[in-house]
């Protein structure tokens, strides 16, 4: 049988809030079990290993890097380039 975890635990897995997982799980592609009367949620761990491997692949160093800071030219510097306020 496969590891189930409970949406606790699951969200501790993601580093996650309980609710967050509980509203995403399906737009995030995760599969879950639902389990009993009451429908609770039991996730299993293969399924949020694979969503974890594919999130850090869409991560690319390119996505870190802060982007350039815009320079309003002004002074000299506008003059030489043409700038108008």
């Amino acid at each position: 049988m496969p590891d189930l975890l409970t949406t606790r635990e699951a969200a501790e897995y993601l580093r996650c809030h309980e609710t967050t997982l509980r509203r995403h799980w399906r737009a995030w592609g995760l599969t879950a079990i639902r389990l009993g009367p009451r429908g609770s949620l039991r996730f299993p761990l293969s399924s949020l290993e694979r969503w974890v491997d594919r999130s850090v692949q869409k991560a690319t160093p390119a996505a870190r890097r802060p982007r350039p800071r815009r320079v309003r030219a002004s002074g000299d510097l506008a003059k030489d380039f043409g700038v108008t306020s």
